[in-house]
């Protein structure tokens, strides 16, 4: 019985033959890393000049930046800070690139940071109302497709209807999207939401 062999198909062959993608990809992650690492100083500078108290636990120089090659297939990377990581708790503030999608923040909490801060949520609509601002209605914290039905407009939902979803919601995840043609302007937007962030938490 005779193996079939591949085939590629035109443009897959034009890839393969490629050889500057790859390094133009190798230099974009670079850049990107690079934003981040910044991103990183910044936010830890803002915590230390405005005096800010992160909560028990979540230490004010904690921040970490990762990469992989295969959320969903496409490269990412993420910048935690400030971060708190363990089984039953989280505090994390992420700045993510998904290759090919977007750049956003996300403010995620669980376990009993969202005890303590649950709400406080409920009760600060207007400090992070935004027409770009999500909410996670699901029930893994660490999906970040926001082509996905469970991330649903902040501004789309009533007082009511955010009453009873934030009452019944095991982590709450709060998701800032920016298309990647504003890379320019995430410098500084991940800032001010992260006082945002600072604001609502009373920190």
């Amino acid at each position: 019985m005779k193996t079939l062999l591949p085939e590629f198909t035109h443009q897959e062959l034009i890839y393969l033959q490629d050889t500057d993608f790859l390094k133009t990809k190798k230099l974009i992650i670079r850049r990107i890393i690079a934003l981040f690492e910044r991103i990183q100083v910044d936010t830890l500078d803002l915590i230390s000049h405005r005096n800010l108290t992160l909560p028990e636990g979540v230490s004010p120089k904690s921040g970490k930046v990762t990469r992989g090659e295969n959320y969903k297939d496409l490269p990412f990377v993420v910048l935690d800070c400030p971060r708190f990581f363990d089984k039953k708790n989280i505090f994390a503030y992420r700045s993510i690139f998904w290759w090919g999608n977007y750049l956003s923040n996300h403010f995620l909490i669980k376990g009993h940071y969202l005890d303590r801060y649950r709400d406080r949520f409920l009760h600060s609509r207007p400090l992070i109302e935004d027409e770009e601002l999500y909410l996670d209605l699901s029930e893994d914290p660490w999906n970040h497709d926001l082509t996905d039905s469970n991330f649903i407009r902040f501004s789309a939902l009533s007082q009511s209807e955010l009453n009873e979803k934030l009452k019944h919601l095991d982590f709450l995840k709060l998701v800032w999207r920016y298309e990647l043609s504003q890379w320019k302007e995430f410098h500084q937007a991940s800032l001010e939401n992260f006082l945002i962030i600072s604001q609502v938490l009373e920190l």
